[in-house]
C-alpha cells in the first residue's frame, strides 16, 4: 500500500490511504531536505492516483532535472516593489548530502553579496531565496549532446547557462522579476557569462571577486574594465555600451562625465575617478573610469564610483521609495492624518512636503512614464526594472514648503489640521540623497504623491 511506504519515509504509523496526507508528506520530505525520499514518495503518488492533481503536483519531483525546494531567506516587502532574487545552483545531484552542501555554500554566497555595496546599504530592497534545484549529473555539459544538468551549464571561453531554465527556476518562487545568482558548480572559477538579470559564477564556492563582478555584468549592465583578453580567442572591435566604459577619451562624452565634472570641483567622492586607456579586454581604443585596482569589474574587490552608481539607478528601477500611503484619489478631510510608508535603505531618505490653495476638485499621483530607460542608462546587458522615474522634464511643485513628521520605521506624515479653511493641494516629493549617485537624469531616486485636502 501507498501509505505503508510514506508510513517507513516519514517514521510513522500506517493509517487508511489519503491523496491529500500524501501530498502533504511529499512537501514535508521536500521542504526538510529529504529529496531522494520525496523522489520515491512521489513515485508512488503518481501510480496510485494517475491522472489527477496529486499527480500532477507529484510530478516534478521524478524529473532528473528540475526544482524540488524553494527557501524564503528574507522578505522584505512584496514583490511588485523589491528586487525578487533567488540563489541557485547547476550540477547538484538528488542526493540529500550534496544538496545541504550546497545550501552551506549558498548561504555564505549570500552573506558575501549583501556584506559588499551598495548591496548591504539598499538591503531592504531584495526578497531573497534559495532554490534547490536539482540536476541529472554532477559535471558540465558537453558542447553538444543531450543536456544533463537542470541550468545547462557549459564551461567555454565563459561560464554560460540556459538562461530560460534559470527563469523557469526563479518563477518557482511566483515573481516575474526573472533575478538570479546562478552557481555552476562543476565549473572552474572562471568568468561567468552574466547578464539580463542572471549573474553567473563557478566552483563551489564562488570567491567575493567573482560574485560582485557577475552581479555588476548582470543588473547593470557593466562591462569589463580590464585591458586583458584572458581565455577569449580575439579581441573585440569595439568596446559594448555600458556604464562604465567608453570609446571617446572626451571628458564631456565619456557615460561617467558628471563624475569628471565632481572631480574637477574638488568633491572627495569622485577623487578616483579619470580616464584611462585600456578597458573592455581592449589595449587601444577603449576607456576605463579608474585604476585596475579600484574596482571589482577589473582587478579590485569593490565596485567604482561610476559602477556602484549604475546599481544604484538599476535598483531603483525596481523599487519605487513610497510603499504605501493615505488614499490620494479622494479628497481628505481635515483634521485627517496623510501617512506614507516609505521602503528605507540604511539611510534615512528626505520627504519635503509642499502646500498651496487651490480650487481644483480632485488629486492626481504622479503619473508614471512610459518610456524604456535602456538607452538613457547606457546598459547593454542589464536587466532594468518596470519603473521608469519621475522623467527629465519633472520639476518640484512651485508651492509654499511645510514642514512634516518622521517617524520610525520609515513613516512620514503630515498633519492637516494646521492648514486654514478651505481647499488644499498637499504635494510630498520623497527623494534619496545618496552620495553615490552624481546624476540622475530620469529622477528615479524621487517619488511623488498629491492629495487634495478640505478643510471646514
Amino acid at each position: 500500500m501507498l501509505w505503508l511506504v510514506a508510513a517507513a519515509l516519514l517514521q510513522v504509523q500506517p493509517e487508511p490511504d489519503s491523496a491529500e496526507k500524501y501530498d502533504k508528506f511529499l512537501f514535508e520530505l521536500a521542504n526538510t531536505g529529504r529529496f531522494l525520499d520525496a523522489r520515491s514518495l512521489a513515485d508512488a503518488i503518481t501510480k496510485k492516483y494517475p491522472g489527477t492533481k496529486w499527480s500532477e503536483r507529484a510530478a516534478p519531483f521524478l524529473k532528473e532535472n528540475g526544482v524540488y525546494r524553494v527557501v524564503p531567506i528574507e522578505t522584505t516587502g512584496p514583490e511588485s516593489n523589491r528586487l525578487d532574487l533567488s540563489f541557485m545552483a547547476d550540477g547538484v545531484s538528488v542526493e540529500d548530502r550534496h544538496q545541504a552542501q550546497w545550501e552551506k555554500e549558498c548561504d555564505t554566497t549570500i552573506k558575501t553579496f549583501f556584506a559588499s555595496e551598495p548591496m548591504k546599504e539598499y538591503r531592504r530592497f531584495f526578497n531573497v531565496y534559495r532554490i534547490n534545484v536539482v540536476s541529472k549529473d554532477e559535471r558540465i555539459n558537453p558542447n553538444s549532446g543531450a543536456q544533463v544538468t537542470a541550468l545547462g551549464g557549459r564551461e567555454e571561453e565563459d561560464i554560460t547557462v540556459d538562461t530560460m531554465e534559470c527563469a523557469r527556476a526563479a518563477r518557482a518562487t511566483s515573481s516575474r522579476d526573472d533575478l538570479c545568482f546562478v552557481n555552476v558548480r562543476p565549473a572552474g572559477n572562471t568568468h561567468g557569462k552574466s547578464g539580463y538579470g542572471v549573474a553567473v559564477a563557478g566552483g563551489p564556492r564562488p570567491t567575493r571577486y567573482r560574485v560582485l563582478h557577475a552581479w555588476g555584468h548582470a543588473l547593470a549592465g557593466l562591462a569589463d574594465e580590464t585591458n586583458q583578453l584572458g581565455n577569449r580567442r580575439r579581441r573585440p572591435e569595439e568596446p559594448p555600451e555600458a556604464p562604465n566604459v567608453s570609446a571617446s577619451d572626451d571628458p564631456t562624452k565619456v557615460p561617467w562625465k558628471y563624475w569628471i565634472a565632481a572631480r574637477l570641483r574638488d568633491e572627495k567622492r569622485a577623487k578616483t575617478v579619470d580616464i584611462i586607456e585600456g578597458a573592455a579586454r581592449m589595449e587601444k581604443g577603449a576607456w576605463r573610469p579608474v585604476r585596475e585596482d579600484q574596482c571589482v569589474m577589473n582587478q579590485g574587490q569593490e565596485y567604482c564610483p561610476i559602477c556602484r552608481e549604475a546599481l544604484v539607478l538599476a535598483m531603483y528601477t525596481w523599487v519605487r521609495p513610497i510603499e504605501t500611503s493615505t488614499d490620494w484619489a479622494v479628497p481628505v478631510k481635515a483634521p485627517a492624518e496623510i501617512k506614507l510608508a516609505l521602503v528605507q535603505p540604511s539611510h534615512r531618505l528626505v520627504a519635503d512636503w509642499f502646500v498651496e490653495k487651490t480650487g481644483e476638485k480632485k488629486g492626481a499621483d504622479a503619473p508614471e512614464r512610459d518610456v524604456f530607460l535602456k538607452d538613457g542608462l547606457r546598459m547593454r546587458e542589464g536587466h532594468l526594472g518596470p519603473r521608469t522615474g519621475l522623467g527629465p522634464s519633472w520639476k518640484p511643485p512651485a508651492a509654499e514648503k511645510a514642514a512634516g513628521v518622521s517617524r520610525d520605521g520609515g513613516v512620514e506624515a503630515f498633519e492637516t489640521s494646521k492648514l486654514g479653511k478651505g481647499r488644499w493641494k498637499v504635494t510630498v516629493v520623497v527623494s534619496d540623497p545618496t552620495d553615490w549617485v552624481a546624476h540622475d537624469p530620469e529622477n528615479l531616486l524621487k517619488d511623488t504623491r498629491t492629495w487634495i485636502v478640505d478643510v471646514e
